[in-house]
């Protein structure tokens, strides 16, 4: 057959094919832009907008979609800002791989895009795509290249105080991987914030074989995160090769960022490795300043239900426990310490100029309920101007709102204290409960915090039982329910207060000419019962070689004033001696001691037998042992009020 012959008997099927060739080459695709438009909105379930559309086939096919507009899922109003506006989306795809239930995108390619996500005051927002139905797909999904030019995004939640707007898109690296550079401003729950991103490309986030590159820092009012470094796995987070610093005036600033609630604190600067591994982000082997304070450890955060779960093992080489203040509610840092700021500063002068000294700043308890807590901490030594205290280590447990400290413990000296407490948040008023036991504590340790009154040797022990309500170290006290019982033995405690409680005017100016005088102690007893915040002082006598000192009285912790007496009971004659006692009032902050001029002059005032101050004796021997150990010098006073007291019910 000739050429000729053959083009004869076949020329319809090549005018058939030349005519497809023509057709598809002039067709114009944007008819079909209703449909895709259409498919869209579908598959989406919210109002789609298209420009234009268009299609070239080929083995690599190119689809263009101009001026596409993605609107928002019904609840929100006609006239809010659409969920993207897209100039451009072009993409290129291997046709032959739609015959395998392959897209395989060689190149997606955003043009201008602009991305508006907004939360409304329901916590829904118009980002929240519909759920799936849940039956695997038969069609497999890839993308090997994105770049996105002049994008611009932009974040509004009304209720979280929150409105953030940048920009992002993709530059050419020197190795020809595209890299995502970011942009961000605005104001992030009310306090101003800037972050920026350097990062490998968006593809690169499933590659597992190639390190991603990280570089991201934000700030946000006073607190500034760097995070530099790289990932092998960042789709898991696995593989971190990262370096954190965290910095800022306030640890418990960072409760925006970070789903746990924090104590307030001085100024910080944190530094330390971080990963994630088992299913909790690992802060590792950090080291920094906490104010004046030093602090590492390694600190975890487990993102699961119901609560997150923080767990701590925190140390320092040297502490000042007024870094630690925010604990309790208290102004933290020392005043011109390192880190100090004029935020803190000018909180411990409105403390200051306040008539009261308890701090009534309450705990931030809504925000315990946020985080399950378990942090164990040591500071090997205690720092601080006349600090009494050597070292601290306590044991913090925060579940469902309920804390637990068991226990603090101080180490003074020789000796310790121990502190247990419990505070319930179950209810709408918290419930606390607070033990402390003091055991053989050095007695010139501890007094020197109080001054330059005492000196000389001694022991000291006692237990302190509160049982209260409320939010804050002022209302804890104020409401209180409890009992304070302290002892001391030994040592030598000037004789200033026992001769202005006798008014042994002679002696008392030759001390307060700085002319040592010292007085024996031979034992202290104070037993003060705690009673909706009124703390009496029932028995509280000061055994000396030459007096007794007796306070009675009582201190009302709810409104901070004092009514107080302090008079001396001598154990030999002294013609001399005017017995009018020493009456204390004012307040907590500005105490007032006085003569009581009732009774000045009045020789025949009734002396207090042992007896009935410590009545029963009985009932202290075991806490007072417990405090003192078995060897102490209030055996004698102990054995003389039994005695009188025998004497007494003997007749």
């Amino acid at each position: 057959m000739t050429l000729g012959q053959h083009l004869a008997r076949h020329a319809g099927k090549y005018l058939l094919a030349t005519a497809v060739v023509v057709l598809v080459l002039s067709w114009d695709w944007n008819w079909f832009r209703p449909l895709v438009r259409a498919q869209l909105a579908s598959q989406l379930q919210r109002p789609v907008a298209l420009g234009h559309f268009d299609l070239d086939l080929g083995r690599t096919s190119t689809v263009q979609l101009d001026q596409l507009q993605i609107g928002n899922p019904q609840g929100f109003a006609t006239d809010t800002p659409p969920l993207a506006d897209i100039g451009t989306l072009m993409l290129t795809l291997d046709s032959f791989g739609l015959f395998k239930h392959r897209v395989s995108v060689q190149s997606l390619t955003l043009t201008a895009p602009v991305l508006h996500v907004i939360k409304n005051t329901d916590g829904h927002s118009n980002a929240e795509l519909p759920s799936s139905s849940g039956e695997p797909s038969a069609w497999v999904v890839e993308v090997l290249k994105l770049a996105i030019e002049n994008g611009r995004f932009r974040y509004d939640d009304v209720a979280g105080k929150t409105s953030v707007s940048g920009s992002i898109g993709t530059q050419a690296a020197d190795d020809g991987e595209d890299r995502v550079v970011a942009r961000a401003e605005g104001r992030y729950q009310g306090a101003p914030l800037q972050a920026r991103f350097n990062g490998g490309s968006i593809l690169a986030l499933r590659d597992t074989a190639k390190p991603y590159p990280v570089d991201f820092a934000l700030d946000t009012g006073d607190t500034h995160i760097t995070l530099r470094g790289s990932l092998l796995d960042p789709a898991k987070l696995a593989g971190a090769q990262l370096q954190l610093q965290l910095a800022g005036n306030d640890l418990a600033k960072l409760y925006p960022l970070v789903p746990v609630a924090l104590p307030h604190t001085a100024a910080y600067r944190l530094t330390g490795a971080l990963d994630y591994q088992q299913g909790a982000v690992r802060f590792r082997n950090f080291a920094g300043v906490l104010g004046s304070s030093d602090l590492g450890g390694t600190a975890s955060v487990r993102l699961i239900k119901p609560r997150p779960v923080l767990e701590a093992d925190l140390s320092s080489k040297q502490v000042l426990l007024a870094d630690m203040a925010g604990l309790i509610g208290a102004t933290p840092g020392k005043p011109g310490g390192a880190n100090d700021t004029a935020a803190l500063a000018a909180k411990r002068e409105a403390a200051a100029a306040k008539p009261t000294v308890l701090p009534n700043d309450p705990i931030s308890l809504p925000k315990i309920h946020a985080a399950d807590v378990h942090v164990h901490y040591r500071g090997a030594r205690i720092v601080g101007e006349q600090m009494p205290l050597d070292d601290v280590e306590f044991q913090l447990d925060i579940v469902d709102g309920t804390i637990k400290v068991a226990p603090v413990q101080f180490g003074v000296g020789e000796g310790h204290i121990e502190v247990y407490a419990t505070l319930d948040n179950a209810g709408q008023d918290p419930r606390l409960d607070v033990l402390a036991n003091l055991r053989k504590v050095d007695a010139s340790q501890l007094l020197s915090a109080l001054g330059k009154a005492y000196k000389g040797d001694g022991r000291i022990g006692g237990r302190i039982e509160l049982k209260t309500h409320g939010q804050s170290i002022a209302q804890w006290l104020g409401a209180g329910n409890g009992r304070v019982q302290l002892f001391m033995s030994g040592g030598n405690f000037s004789a200033v207060l026992l001769d202005l409680a006798g008014l042994d005017f002679g002696n008392a100016v030759v001390s307060a000419l700085g002319i040592p005088s010292r007085t024996e102690i031979r034992c202290l007893v104070g037993d003060l019962p705690l009673e909706n915040g009124l703390l009496s002082a029932r028995t509280v006598v000061l055994d000396t070689g030459s007096a007794n000192l007796v306070v009675d009285g009582n201190a009302n912790l709810a409104t901070e004033t004092l009514d107080l007496r302090a008079r001396t009971e001598p154990k030999r004659l002294n013609i001399g001696r005017l017995r009018a006692p020493i009456h204390i009032d004012g307040t907590l902050k500005n105490p007032k001691v006085m003569p009581d001029l009732a009774q000045l002059g009045l020789r025949s005032a009734a002396s207090v037998a042992l007896g009935v101050l410590l009545t029963p004796a009985a009932a202290l021997i075991p806490t007072l042992q417990l405090g003192l150990g078995e060897d102490h010098n209030c055996q004698a006073l102990m054995a003389q009020a039994s005695a009188e007291t025998a004497a007494k019910n003997a007749r």
